[in-house]
């Protein structure tokens, strides 16, 4: 995992001496720990825009957004002793690309790296008892939930075996247009899921029985979405302000009767008022 970290700050570094001086990180120091005086956890930014987090406990959760939002951090290098990440601790980072986490972080609260839209890499050290990384994308150990997926992709494969897509694992994930979904193993879309994924068009979701709230809330693109037989039950607000203003979701092709559709519990009336198709045919991974 250092060497693979260490390519990607060679690189990103490269990047940087291509860029005016006026780019360049300025260097700067202090404290994120979420224990009394914070002193606990300590930081260090470089003129590259790497960005060093060291000490032992929990890095504070960010208020009103990220303590290095207004900072040109590149990527993040969490060393071990650090053992979890506070909510929005890096929200709003807006050039971070890579995140390296140790081996003794086990916790990560809601939305730790939310809104960083160029972030590409999550990087797990291999002896980590809580998460991996694949391809990029954050997991727990397992491989059944989906934590984190990269913030850039275009497209998205999410592996045979992941059970639950975790809330905000695609939060505000602008560039987002296509995600496939396993067949058979899918069960959970986590809160805030995929909230201002704008770009998705098309939502496939096979096998899946229970949607979070806002998971797909202002998916302002949102034309066509799949639902199987087996949802049961929609959580508030999960498709708010989804499609367009005046129609909504243009179309809700349910694999079901209208009689299972209304035996699905649902707690809002979003997509009461939306088209609905009854007993279509969904469609399959390789044919979408």
């Amino acid at each position: 995992m250092r060497k693979k970290l260490l390519s990607i700050l060679l690189v990103l570094s490269l990047m940087l001496a291509l860029v005016p001086a006026t780019f360049a990180a300025e260097p700067a120091s202090g404290t994120c720990g979420a224990e009394g005086d914070g002193s606990n956890v300590i930081w260090t930014l470089d003129e590259t825009g790497l960005l060093t987090i060291s000490g032992t406990g929990k890095i504070a959760s960010g208020t009103g957004g990220s303590i290095w939002s207004d900072k040109p951090v590149l990527a993040v290098d969490i060393r071990s002793g650090v053992t979890g990440v506070g909510k929005d601790a890096f929200y709003g980072c807006d050039d971070l690309q890579v995140i390296s986490l140790p081996d003794t972080v086990t916790q990560l609260d809601d939305n730790a790296f939310g809104n960083c839209p160029a972030l590409s890499d999550i990087l797990v050290d291999a002896k980590n008892p809580a998460y991996k990384s694949v391809d990029g994308a954050l997991y727990s150990k397992d491989g059944t939930v989906l934590v984190k997926g990269p913030a850039n992709a275009e497209t998205f494969v999410v592996p045979d075996g992941v059970a639950t897509i975790g809330d905000y694992a695609f939060f505000g994930a602008k560039y987002l247009t296509s995600i496939y979904f396993p067949e058979g193993s899918l069960t959970t879309i986590g809160a805030m899921a995929f909230e201002f994924c704008e770009g998705l068009t098309e939502l496939l979701l096979p096998g899946v029985t229970e949607i979070g709230m806002y998971a797909f809330a202002h998916c302002s693109g949102l034309r066509s979405v799949d639902l199987p037989v087996s949802l049961k039950h929609v959580s508030d607000m999960a498709f708010l302000s989804a499609g367009t203003m005046d129609a909504g979701i243009a179309d809700i092709n349910y694999a079901g009767s209208e009689q299972q559709w209304n035996a699905i519990a649902f707690d809002d009336g979003v997509l009461g008022w939306m088209h609905k198709n009854f007993n279509t045919e969904q469609h399959t991974f390789g044919a979408w």
